[in-house]
């Protein structure tokens, strides 16, 4: 239930596209980056938003909005461009079981920093960026 209230975001939170600087170093940067601008997009779409601060955790974010409370995994995916007619997430981590039986729900950050849920939202947040031009 929590996560479909975050499919009902506003679209001009969903849509903003976010100009990151360049992220070197450690794939552990990469995700800290990508979990910064998670927790950006869900406080803009009205959530409290909390940090694990453990190393090996089951979720990276707490996000609470109302009565509704949402544990969520934030993954750094690749987007495939080379036809911006036709976007593809070629790479998007899973949940493990164990995450999935405690109600993580997933959460993808573009390596440009557009946010969904699922690949194929992704791939119509860029497919629409590109159609705006």
């Amino acid at each position: 239930m929590a996560a479909q209230q975050l499919e009902k975001t506003p679209k001009a939170v969903n849509d903003r596209r976010v100009c990151r600087p360049a992220v070197v170093g450690s794939q552990a940067a990469k995700s800290a980056w990508a979990v910064q601008i998670a927790a950006a997009w869900l406080i803009e779409a009205g959530f409290a938003t909390f940090r694990s601060l453990g190393d090996d955790s089951t979720a990276d974010l707490i996000a609470v909005r109302d009565d509704n409370v949402l544990m969520l995994k934030v993954f750094l995916t690749t987007v495939d461009l080379s036809n911006p007619a036709s976007p593809q997430v070629v790479k998007a981590p899973a949940l493990t079981p164990a995450q999935q039986d405690k109600g993580v729900t997933a959460l993808l950050v573009s390596h440009d920093g557009i946010v969904a849920l699922t690949r194929a939202d992704m791939a119509a947040r860029y497919k629409a960026a590109y159609q705006r031009g």
